[in-house]
């Protein structure tokens, strides 16, 4: 293609379709700089030629030029701030928002991970890997105090067999539990659990119903009213009224 042909819009288009193929040099991706940008808008603004037509010729998709118009005309010499140059509001709103979804992260963690906190790396190593698609690994591993290296050596390993033993246990543990309605605390589930031939310490019990937030319910006590009959003194009618109804 002949660039300085009368049809194909001259040097400045020249200049700008040469600057592109610059961009383009040893890079997979093509960037374009705000000066490219504002160039593109001004050719297709001034040339008289299609919008489809200008993409074509820059190697560009119509798409991306009707995004660079919109935004030139909504933000003028403004539009195209590029990545690292944004404005002093925006770097501040973009940090900002940074800031909240990291906290917002760490709350809801925290009330997720709040019964495991004093529990051993193992088991918070489980709770990560089965909120993995909830929340960022890392930041996980921030909020529970353990490292990264450690939780990702952990799935490596694989589970123990104590861990595999756990979990068989949990799964008794949880039938007698809501066989009786969820009025039994460790102690009578261990019991059951030894009547039903598993073996295993009433400790071991309390810790695994802890670690799965299963705790006896309390029956509601019904609220005592007064009670008249009793043998202890009552106070005198200094008053002497008289309370009996001669009728109804």
């Amino acid at each position: 293609m002949n660039w300085n042909s009368p049809e194909f819009g001259g040097s400045e288009k020249r200049n700008l379709i040469y600057s592109y193929q610059e961009g383009l040099m040893g890079k997979s991706q093509p960037t374009y700089t705000k000066e490219f940008k504002q160039q593109a808008v001004t050719l297709f603004e001034t040339s008289g030629k299609s919008k489809t037509q200008i993409a074509r010729d820059l190697g560009i998709s119509d798409s991306a030029l009707s995004k660079w118009c919109k935004e030139f005309r909504v933000r003028g010499n403004e539009a195209f701030p590029g990545k690292g140059h944004q404005t002093t509001i925006e770097e501040e709103m973009k940090r900002l928002k940074r800031e909240n979804e990291i906290l917002r992260q760490e709350r809801d963690i925290l009330k997720k991970a709040m019964s495991i906190f004093a529990q051993p790396p193992p088991v918070k190593f489980q709770f990560i890997h089965e909120h993995r698609q909830l929340f960022p690994i890392l930041r996980m591993c921030q909020v529970l105090d353990v490292s990264e290296n450690g939780y990702y050596n952990w799935r490596k390993r694989g589970k123990s067999q104590r861990k595999r033993d756990d979990e068989q246990l949990t799964e008794h543990i949880e039938d007698a539990y809501y066989q009786n309605r969820g009025l039994y605390g460790s102690p009578r589930i261990h019991v059951e659990l030894q009547e039903q031939g598993i073996h295993c310490g009433r400790k071991r019990v309390a810790r695994l119903m802890q670690e799965h937030e299963l705790s006896a319910r309390k029956k509601k006590r019904k609220p005592r009213t007064t009670d008249s009959n009793h043998a202890f003194p009552m106070a005198p009618n200094l008053l002497e009224q008289d309370f009996t109804a001669d009728a109804p």
